[in-house]
């Protein structure tokens, strides 16, 4: 009961967030338009907040859409047949299930939940949790775009987030007992994620409650004897696509503030002669990506305005440890994980990213992005 209550809490806390944050900003952006068309900064602040949103956007959209459309027409016990089990082979191969079934960083926490449930090997799970995220198509599109198709930046991404994921994975699986690995409640709290809403499967195990049930009259589950219509499934699928663009969306409004005021107002000659050290770009990158809680469909464009400012290498920090963790993840991490596995988990990955960027650093060093 006690691990609900802080559960709930979180939930309310995230909504709370959810709601205020893009309202404070939105208030922001209608006063420079009214009292700053005068002043040079302001009109540049405005453009490049304004560009990083319309670029990210469509992005954000593909990404909830695809979440949606899989969320209702791919049950989990599907998703559980494609995920490799009895050796160390699966762990390799996990990490690249994202890129038939592409899923956001919050979705992703309840479908880990439910294919640990199903007997998926510990170490090929949390591959997955961290690589879905990042390694899969619709990522790979969007940092792309966002570096104008310097396909370079896209397979340092992809790749390091794959070697990053099957590493932590193993690491992780090595560092915790058997016994300990996984939260005592976990087949009796819901499968939400830090949305506020259920992303879990029609007719489920371990009795888990679903929120949709309530919050859609016409959603079926799996187990009734009449199926739901193909308009209706298209209709409830729309709705979580829906729901996760806009509960995401604050995240991209916070994360393409900072950077257009980082690029507006910051002194760039200080900036750039810290950011010269690979290491320390590297480390205040990864604790920016922990900090801002960025979609992985719209982060490569927060990421790539800081090119004039940051090296490729410190980009690359941002860009791999984001979709793999974060603060809102972290907090997710208890609804599967013991507290234990999970401070493992989240320190085992933060330090391996680093490793993996840092050591490509001297290979990137004169790359431009």
């Amino acid at each position: 009961m006690v691990e609900l209550a802080v559960d709930n809490h979180q939930k309310t806390w995230l909504n709370q967030f959810e709601y205020v944050l893009p309202r404070f900003f939105l208030l922001i952006m209608i006063l420079v338009s009214l009292f700053g068309s005068r002043s040079t900064e302001l009109r540049t602040f405005s453009l490049i907040f304004i560009s990083i949103l319309f670029e990210a956007l469509p992005f954000m959209l593909l990404g909830s859409l695809a979440g949606g459309f899989i969320e209702e027409f791919v049950p989990r016990d599907k998703l559980t047949q494609w995920m490799p089990s009895g050796s160390k082979k699966a762990v390799f191969l996990s990490a690249l299930v994202g890129f038939i079934f592409p899923v956001c960083e919050c979705a992703i926490v309840p479908v880990v939940r439910r294919l640990l449930r199903k007997g998926v090997p510990f170490s090929a799970a949390v591959a997955y949790l961290l690589a879905g995220p990042i390694v899969n198509p619709l990522v790979a599109a969007s940092t792309a775009v966002a570096y104008f198709f310097n396909w370079k930046m896209v397979a340092l991404r992809i790749g390091l987030g794959y070697l990053g994921a099957v590493s932590v994975g193993l690491i992780v699986n090595f560092l915790t007992s058997e016994n300990d690995r996984l939260a005592h409640d976990s087949c009796h709290t819901s499968d939400g994620c830090a949305c506020g809403h259920d992303h879990s499967e029609h007719g489920h195990d371990c009795h888990v409650h679903d929120h949709h049930e309530h919050a859609h009259d016409h959603h079926l589950h799996d187990d009734s004897p009449v199926k739901p219509k193909m308009m209706s499934r298209i209709h409830q699928a729309l709705i979580h696509g829906g729901q996760d663009f806009l509960e995401v969306t604050c995240f991209l409004v916070a994360g393409a503030f900072f950077a257009a005021a980082a690029q507006t107002f910051v002194n760039r000659q200080p900036v750039t002669e810290v950011m010269s050290e690979n290491w320390l770009a590297i480390i205040i990158m990864m604790a920016l990506a922990v900090a801002l809680n960025l979609c992985s469909e719209a982060d490569a464009f927060v990421a790539a305005s800081f090119r004039h400012l940051v090296g490729v290498p410190g980009q690359l920090g941002f860009l791999v440890l984001g979709p793999m963790f974060d603060l809102k993840l972290f907090f997710m991490y208890f609804s599967i994980f013991s507290r234990r596995t999970a401070v493992i988990l989240a320190i085992t990955t933060i330090l391996i990213v680093f490793l993996l960027v840092w050591l490509t650093s001297f290979f990137t060093s004169g790359m431009t992005a």
